[in-house]
């Protein structure tokens, strides 16, 4: 599903989040770090500015099927993801680090575009990190 923002400018603020440009582990062991790298692009008329547009990722389920909080696959509240300046047209790379919980199971990560506090472009863009004993 998509979400469009019409700003006072006038330009709309649209963005592409596909699966296919997140990349992270697809199995950790409690305590092992990875990286999640995402590439957004702006498909839009606005150009994104630092600080207006963010990535904001949530954990839709976690090993219960319900959701939850953990910290350790999450950005941390201090650091953002906030694209550079992303003309329209342009794509921005954004990454931070993950820690695996010690909780096993399958936690499924939530990715959504934000401006000013609103969603917009692609959303329900999920990918799914397993959690596994330590062999």
């Amino acid at each position: 599903s998509k979400a469009q923002i019409k700003s006072q400018q006038e330009c709309v603020f649209d963005g592409e989040v596909r699966e296919s440009n997140i990349t992270m582990p697809k199995e950790m062991y409690p305590d092992q770090k990875g990286e999640v790298r995402i590439t957004v692009k702006n498909v839009g008329t606005c150009t994104w500015h630092p600080r207006d547009v963010e990535l904001v990722v949530s954990i839709k389920t976690g090993p219960s099927g319900a959701k939850v909080q953990r910290d350790e696959l999450l950005p941390s509240s201090s650091e953002g993801l906030f694209p550079p300046t992303t003309l329209p047209g342009e794509s921005a790379s954004l990454k931070y680090s993950i820690e695996a919980p010690y909780y096993l199971g399958s936690y499924n990560l939530e990715f959504t575009l934000m401006y000013k506090g609103q969603k917009f472009g692609d959303s329900r863009v999920t990918k799914e990190v397993k959690i596994v004993p330590k062999k």
